[in-house]
């Protein structure tokens, strides 16, 4: 299989990301990993469960916000980041030389046009000087005291912020705010996919909003507003992605209230008419020439859509247990590495590369030494010292997470996950949980003592906690989870086979 595309979201948590991210899982599952992050929490984020890669980051205004996504740019390595607000918009732009030295692609908008972007009011007034079809925009002292106003915030993000004031309910201090006269319906959102010089609109009218989100709408083709987009990507370079928002003046002409040079939250109504932007972008990620438009019919009448809201579940009191060696680390270097340098320091001289493979069959390492013919003496010294040393920091860090983890681990984190590891030193464990960035993903870390009973030790916190499966590859875990009766999810590439699990677990019964 070839290597899967990663593109980091932020703000991931909006619908039109929702949507997104459900569409690259529905669609291109195996072509592309998704990383999101966003200020809630995980099991507050509607797509949450789908992702492959999470994390919860500072508030956008804060000091810490921008260092945040550069550090996980570097820790992540994604081939493309897609800023979704405009303020993620001027921070990750396609000339940020952060990502630059990282040979991240940004798929917002071009820093050439953001400079007109940024400042919704400056941006006005340069459509202005180039002659589109605006509503009339007031300054301070055109406003008259009883007269009705449209206002909005210069930074406002969808509906936020926008309402109708008399002029004397407008505050003094206005440079924040635009001021615009009011239009008349239909209100109408042209949205625009933008790619090799070739651009497909479909135009959505809203009939009914709650809180400012289209809940009914009538979909269909307009020429006449695809001619002003059209006008537009000559003059600016645009995202492949963007909207128009259209109402009409006093003079009933359509003007342009609003352009979003981003993904459009009601992107999911067009995609219940066969309108597929996700695809058409993820075709273009993936060189997929041919298939770009593929997605992008043209429509032909009018479809009248309706907005059901869905109720998803992002997190479950359901507890999941997950061994940590041999199940989330790889730690079989670590057994090896260690297990030679104690043989040079005695100078003994095997051949030891079957003994991994004697592990999985259930042989410990002592067990291992006698059935390569040492004694039993020195087997007892050597299985001794690795005992004491098997937990030391300096081989700890040979371990490796395996690469299916985060994709296993995400399967489940709608759940309070635990981890139920077999460690003697603590202080070492959490030492390489701290190194590894593992330690705060789990609601609970517990550990038992791998000298004593582990199965019955895990088994009795299985109960305990009333863990509903547990993940593991030894004999250990899935005895655990025979005693505690609930599910054991076998990991393949860890210490012991299937076939010497299960064949043991036999013979236990009998």
């Amino acid at each position: 299989m070839n290597k899967r595309i990663k593109i980091l979201i932020l703000a991931v948590g909006t619908n039109a990301n929702y949507h997104i991210v459900s569409t690259l899982k529905e669609k291109f599952n195996k072509n592309f990993y998704i990383i999101g992050t966003d200020i809630n929490s995980i099991n507050l984020i509607s797509c949450g469960g789908k992702l492959d890669r999470f994390y919860k980051v500072s508030p956008i205004n804060s000091i810490n916000y921008y260092q945040e996504i550069i550090d996980i740019c570097r820790k992540e390595k994604p081939n493309y980041i897609l800023p979704s607000l405009d303020s993620d918009q001027l921070l990750f732009n396609s000339e940020n030389c952060d990502l630059k030295k990282l040979s991240i692609k940004s798929l917002g908008t071009p820093f050439s046009t953001l400079k007109i972007y940024r400042n919704k009011k400056i941006f006005l007034n340069y459509l202005k000087k180039k002659n589109f079809p605006l509503p009339k925009i007031y300054i301070k002292h055109e406003i008259i005291e009883s007269e009705n106003y449209f206002v909005k915030p210069i930074d406002g993000y969808g509906s936020k912020g926008a309402k109708v004031l008399r002029g004397s309910e407008i505050p003094p201090l206005i440079n924040n705010l635009i001021i615009q006269e009011i239009c008349s319906n239909p209100e109408i959102t042209l949205e625009c996919f933008y790619c090799k010089n070739k651009l497909r609109t479909i135009a959505r009218e809203r009939i009914q909003t709650k809180a400012g989100v289209c809940t009914k709408t009538k979909i269909f083709y307009s020429a006449e507003l695809t001619r002003i987009a059209k006008r537009l990507v000559k003059l600016i370079k645009v995202p492949m992605y963007f909207n128009i928002q259209f109402m009409k003046n006093k003079n009933n002409d359509y003007v342009i209230i609003d352009i979003n040079l981003r993904t459009a939250g009601g992107m999911s109504l067009s995609y219940s008419v066969g309108w597929d932007v996700t695809s058409s972008l993820a075709n273009y990620l993936l060189g997929n020439n041919k298939k770009i438009f593929k997605s992008l019919p043209n429509i032909s009448g009018s479809y009248n859509v309706v907005r059901v809201y869905k109720d998803i579940v992002t997190s479950s009191t359901d507890v999941i247990a997950f061994d940590l060696d041999g199940t989330i680390l790889d730690s079989r270097k670590r057994h090896i590495v260690l297990l030679k340098d104690i043989m040079n320091q005695m100078k003994v001289s095997i051949n030891i590369e079957d003994y991994l493979s004697y592990k999985r069959q259930g042989f410990s390492t002592k067990e291992y030494l006698l059935l390569k013919g040492l004694s039993k003496s020195v087997a007892d010294k050597i299985n001794r010292i690795w005992i004491d040393h098997i937990e030391d920091l300096s081989y700890l860090i040979l371990d490796k997470i395996y690469p299916d983890f985060i994709s296993l681990f995400y399967k489940f984190n709608m759940n309070k996950v635990v981890l139920i590891t077999a460690r003697r030193n603590t202080e070492n464990l959490y030492n390489q949980l701290n190194y590894l960035n593992l330690k705060n993903i789990f609601s609970r870390i517990f550990i038992v003592n791998p000298m004593l009973n582990p199965s019955k030790e895990k088994a009795n916190l299985l109960i305990k906690i009333k863990a509903k499966k547990i993940i593991g590859d030894t004999y250990s875990d899935a005895l655990a989870a025979k005693i505690a009766n609930i599910p054991f999810i076998f990991h393949k590439d860890g210490f012991n086979s299937y076939s010497y699990i299960m064949n043991k677990l036999k013979n236990k019964e009998s």
